[in-house]
């Protein structure tokens, strides 16, 4: 009788265990063919986007700064692109020399909302990669990128109107200055 109790706690704990990966992965979960540079680009938005989690407490909306997060835990590199030979700075700077752009004051309203953007010029104008505000990663062509730049709610079609005028009027768009000239307009439609 103690050895079935013992199974079914054991079941218990796996099964909660399993649907709680599960939800983690469900929608940004990366194909198991997935390219070195598409894993680590997601490895390194999703601890970025946990450094902002925890940096939100009780509240709904993100920091208006990647340089708000003070995890001592969270490591400057993560803020670079491997392949552009860009070099991690100081905290206090990071939206001097990231190779991201952030989407702050971002709110939880507005789920599919873009909130850390690894542009096309990271990957030759190619393509480019975003984490939205749910923590779903996604890899998009160069010019639909570049859209979602230009209004970080184009992909919340299902949101109510007046949760993405409420965006608009909140969020602060953090490009760095190497992209500044190409997204002079980000945000501001």
């Amino acid at each position: 009788m103690k050895t079935h109790r013992f199974e079914n706690i054991y079941f218990a704990i796996c099964s909660v265990l399993c649907l709680s990966f599960a939800g983690c992965a469900k929608e940004g979960a990366l194909p198991a063919d997935a390219s070195a540079e598409t894993v680590t680009v997601s490895n390194q938005l999703k601890q970025i986007y946990l450094g902002l989690r925890n940096e939100m407490g009780e509240g709904d909306h993100f920091p208006l700064s990647f340089a708000e997060i003070k995890s001592a835990s969270l490591n400057s590199n993560l803020f670079v692109c491997p392949n552009t030979g860009s070099k991690a700075g100081k905290m206090e700077t990071v939206e001097d020399w990231t190779d991201f752009i952030y989407v702050g004051n971002n709110t939880e309203q507005v789920p599919y909302a873009a909130l850390i953007i690894s542009p096309p010029e990271n990957y030759h104008g190619d393509y480019g990669y975003l984490l939205t505000v749910d923590g779903v990663f996604l890899r998009l062509p160069a010019a639909q990128l570049r859209k979602v730049v230009e209004e970080p709610w184009l992909l919340a079609t299902n949101t109510p109107p007046q949760n993405i005028d409420y965006l608009k009027r909140q969020i602060v768009l953090r490009v760095p200055k190497r992209f500044s000239v190409l997204y002079a307009n980000a945000g501001r439609k």
